[in-house]
């Protein structure tokens, strides 16, 4: 259920997506005792969350992030960097351009 999910469903859409992984991993997941797979199935849903701070999944072949998605660190090609604060309501805005900063 946890892979489909993750391979049809919802999950699939995330910036780093893990369903094939999980379908390449399931041999070794079988192979667990049964409180590995325990750990592993609790990392898995640990990616369904909406802080996701990654899952361990060593165990199976992955790293101890799975499932993190990252952001390119360069900046400096690109014409305009903004961060922009907005309020609550949405009536102020504040932007600043982090490139000339």
């Amino acid at each position: 259920v946890l892979t489909d999910k993750h391979l049809n469903q919802i999950y699939k859409k995330r910036p780093n997506p893990v369903g094939e992984k999980l379908v390449q991993w399931r041999e070794k997941f079988i192979e667990l005792s049964l409180s590995e797979q325990l750990s592993v199935l609790t990392q898995i849903l640990q990616l369904s969350q909406l802080t996701n701070q990654g899952a361990d999944l060593t165990a199976i072949g992955g790293v101890k992030k799975t499932g993190v998605a990252t952001l390119n660190k360069v900046i400096s090609d690109k014409l305009e960097f903004k961060l922009i604060n907005q309020s609550v309501t949405g009536l102020y805005e504040n932007e600043i351009d982090l490139l000339t900063v």
